[in-house]
């Protein structure tokens, strides 16, 4: 009996309703159709000064480093500046001083062992007397102790 009279409410409710529903569709499409209508072209505005996303600014960088000897390099950089053993480098681009040169010597007591130095200012010794005023020095590694 409670189920006759549900289906009897829901019933009168759809038949009340689906009139009124069809108007409100109607109305509705004839709104969208004036506001389709009466739509204007969009202004085109120049953009104002200091709103929005900024313009890309590239990056630059720059170095330069005494040589000791009088003699200065430098270089300028889109995203790398350092100084590198010979002198300077820029964006993988090393400059070195003039004067850079490097040596390398064994010693009798290891022989299998190089040692190496370097100078800026065009300092490395002549048969093997070191580099930068620096005597050539025999540094052997250690070797490894085993039990």
């Amino acid at each position: 009996m409670k189920i006759c009279r549900l289906a009897l409410v829901a019933l009168a409710f759809l038949a009340l309703t689906s009139p009124l529903a069809a108007a409100t569709s109607a109305a509705d499409d004839a709104f969208l159709r004036t506001l389709a209508t009466s739509v204007e072209e969009p202004q085109v505005t120049e953009p104002i000064e200091g709103f929005g996303t900024p313009a890309p600014t590239p990056r630059s960088c720059s170095i330069s480093r005494d040589c000791g000897d009088g003699n200065t390099v430098s270089c300028v950089g889109n995203y790398s500046c350092a100084n590198s053993i010979k002198g300077v480098k820029c964006d993988s681009t090393e400059y070195a001083c003039p004067n850079f040169c490097a040596m390398s010597w064994s010693c009798d007591e290891c022989p299998n062992y190089v040692s190496t130095c370097w100078s800026l200012t065009g300092d490395c010794g002549v048969s093997n007397s070191g580099c930068n005023g620096r005597p050539q020095r025999c540094i052997c590694p250690r070797e490894p102790q085993y039990p």
